[in-house]
């Protein structure tokens, strides 16, 4: 699909993005809130106080240089991973309440000793149990949808009116010195453990500064991580190197480094114009898979992002782009209705291989294929073997009982350009060889054909230079000749990695090709035929020949 990113001067076209000049105040959604721990050495060498207190210094040095007023948009996938782990919690704490139900509902037997009564408190218990359990059910339905990877569903009726807002950065506790120390117990675990995860979650972190020291006599290198929670997913690793009495550059050129990918930038606000506009209403739009409401802006940060807009009746439009350098986009998309019906495709050059398109299996070379209407181009593959062949079809081709033709032939595309690339090389090589005797058969001939004008030689000497230049000459055009027809094949042959166009047939073209088939397919059914007749025959011969030698 084309899509054209112009400025709001510019003509509107299929999703085409005007760039507008207002600025659009991004929306506030609380605190992300960043800690740091303490760091390690990589060398287990003993050391002296001042390097141990490096450990402590360094990450509450890189936490002071962090701008505090700076604000983050959370990318999706942040979020859901916010989301899931808030579904587990909620599920554990489910969980702890179906345990407790059941227990009390198994102690009804002991505590009760009247049959009616009984009966109506387990009753009750078992109703309140399969509440719990319904709701760890829908709990694990809804944790599918944010899992790691996870699609949102376009039936899902919850949708987004803005994708995550700004988040104000904020240190741990309001203070650089404040390093996140948790207990010995979920030390031990270690820092890549569950336990050392939710501690982190608990304390309301949303993200980690770790890092590792290694020293060298007076310099040393630090190494720095930040990691996202929940999820402990590391999104930047920098590395510095200097003195020790340059700790403080250290850490703010450290700081300066994570700053960016903290922010991830201020945030872009997306615009929609559906034409016609009376689908606005009905039309799904996502932004990077999740569902949104084209009502009011969608906020989303100044990244790369995938937009699709589906309605009932009509071509799904998608298209992908980097969203930044304008705090403002306008997204027009006028949708077209799709076209019902089917046209056919056949091959002009039928082979016995498997056709796809858009990498879906649709038929035979032979047979061709009938294909719906989708009203977008089809990228095409024709396999044969260990050959492949690429072809597209446009939009425009695509109409109800249309038939189309591939000028398409599989081959070992690779190993043919390279074959004309060594002749073109060899027709070069050529080329220049005869140039020095060609130079040099000139030369003696305009040196012979001044001194015959001075009388110093013959008119027969300068006849056999005249000879010799016409004569190298004559090769050295030859050698250009052979260059030059070899660059062209060469040139044609790499042309052929680009897609072929199908097109419609001229008359009594698929009258032609389905004579091909059936000659293709009638030459395969008589070798097929052969080959059965050899095999008997040969079975025919063995038994003879056991037959003699038992005789």
């Amino acid at each position: 699909m084309k899509a054209l990113f112009s400025r709001p001067c510019a003509k509107k076209t299929l999703l085409s993005l005007f760039i507008c000049l207002n600025m659009v105040m991004l929306v506030h959604a609380g605190d992300w809130v960043i800690a740091a721990r303490e760091f390690t050495f990589t060398q287990k060498v003993s050391h002296s106080e001042a390097e141990k207190s490096l450990c402590k210094m360094v990450p509450s040095l890189i936490l002071e240089q962090l701008n505090t007023e700076a604000r983050r948009v959370p990318p999706v996938d942040e979020m859901n991973a916010r989301k899931y782990e808030s579904l587990l919690q909620e599920r554990q704490a489910l969980f702890l309440e179906l345990s407790a139900a059941v227990k009390r509902r198994d102690s009804i037997l002991v505590q009760e000793s009247n049959a009616r009564a009984i009966k109506k408190k387990i009753e009750s218990e078992e109703k309140k149990i399969q509440e719990i359990q319904d709701k760890i059910q829908a709990n694990l339905d809804e944790s599918e949808k944010y899992m790691p990877g996870a699609v949102f569903d376009l039936s899902d009726e919850k949708e987004a009116e803005v994708l995550p807002g700004a988040e104000k950065l904020a240190l741990y506790k309001g203070d650089s010195s404040s390093l996140f120390v948790p207990s010995e117990d979920v030390l031990k675990e270690g820092v890549k453990s569950r336990r050392y995860e939710k501690a982190v979650i608990d304390s309301k972190i949303n993200a980690m500064i770790s890092g590792s020291i290694t020293i060298y006599e007076r310099y040393l290198s630090i190494s720095t991580e930040i990691t996202l929670y929940p999820g402990a997913k590391t999104i930047s690793t920098v590395m510095e190197v200097g003195s020790m009495d340059d700790i403080a550059r250290i850490a703010r050129s450290t700081a300066q480094k994570i700053l960016p990918v903290i922010v991830n930038t201020s945030g872009t606000a997306l615009h929609f114009e559906i034409e016609p506009s009376e689908l606005t209403s009905k039309a799904r739009v996502t932004v990077d898979g999740l569902p949104v409401k084209i009502n009011s802006p969608i906020i989303v940060p100044a990244s790369t992002h995938t937009i699709e807009i589906q309605c009932p009746g009509y071509i799904t439009q998608t298209v992908t782009y980097l969203f930044q350098d304008s705090p403002h986009f306008v997204i027009h998309v006028p949708l077209k209705e799709q076209s019902d019906g089917m046209f056919s495709v056949m091959l002009k050059n039928p082979v016995d291989g498997q056709m796809y398109f858009n990498s879906e299996a649709v038929g035979n070379g032979l047979d061709g294929a009938q294909v719906t209407i989708n009203g977008r181009n089809i990228i095409g593959q024709l396999a044969v073997q260990d050959t492949n062949a690429f072809f597209i079809i446009l939009p425009s081709l695509q109409q109800n009982e249309n038939s189309l033709v591939i000028p398409v032939v599989p081959n070992d595309l690779e190993a043919e350009i390279e074959k004309r690339r060594i002749w073109s090389y060899r027709g070069y090589t050529a080329l220049i060889l005869t140039l020095p005797f060609t130079f040099y058969s000139l030369g003696h001939f305009n040196s012979a054909v001044n001194a015959y004008t001075s009388a110093s030689i013959p008119y027969e000497e300068v006849k056999k230079w005249d000879t010799l230049r016409w004569t190298s000459l004559g090769i050295t055009a030859v050698a250009a000749g052979f260059f030059i027809y070899e660059l062209v094949r060469y040139l044609c042959t790499a042309s052929k990695a680009l897609p072929a166009r199908a097109r419609e047939a001229k008359p009594g073209e698929l009258e032609a090709i389905n004579s091909k088939v059936i000659q293709i397919k009638n030459d395969a059914l008589n070798m097929e035929e052969q080959n059965g007749s050899d095999i008997d025959d040969s079975n025919t011969n063995k038994a003879t020949e056991e037959a003699v030698k038992k005789e």
